[in-house]
């Protein structure tokens, strides 16, 4: 997309692709609450080992 608009080429002119990862806290977090849910009981043990427990004033509603 960007390549095209902005006329992107190496230096012998050939073809360049760009792209995005999305690999931003907030893409990994949506991602794993989406699949995970928010209660930790389903989160994987390693995580919730690591993360610890959720601070008292979170409430699930």
């Amino acid at each position: 997309k960007f390549s095209d608009a902005w006329d992107f080429k190496t230096v012998s002119g050939k073809e360049v692709w760009t792209g995005c990862s999305g690999i931003g806290l907030e893409r990994w977090t949506a991602a794993f609450l989406a699949q995970k849910g928010l209660d930790p009981k389903y989160w994987p043990k390693e995580f919730v080992k690591r993360f610890g427990k959720m601070p008292k004033e979170f409430k699930l509603v």
